[in-house]
């Protein structure tokens, strides 16, 4: 993931990120630090990350699948 990219494109006014995960169709995997990069650049610009993990169950024993919402690197959006 080009990360200066996606900052770019957010600060341009981008409403919505789609990613796959495991990505089609190369089939890598989303890392930790990947992640918790995308999700805050999308909650510094308020942008919408979509996640298709249809195909989580096919990750090899080499890799660990981490679903985008994970507690881990998911961070609180401000309240009304």
């Amino acid at each position: 993931m080009d990360f200066d990219d996606l900052e770019k494109k957010a600060a341009a006014g981008a409403k919505m990120i789609i990613i796959s995960s495991p990505h089609n169709p190369g089939g890598s995997v989303w890392t930790q630090v990947e992640l918790s990069r995308m999700a805050e650049i999308c909650m510094k610009h308020n942008i919408l990350m979509l996640s298709d993990e249809i195909h989580c169950d096919l990750v090899t024993s080499l890799f660990k699948h981490i679903p985008a919402g994970n507690r881990y690197h998911r961070k609180q959006l401000p309240g009304p």
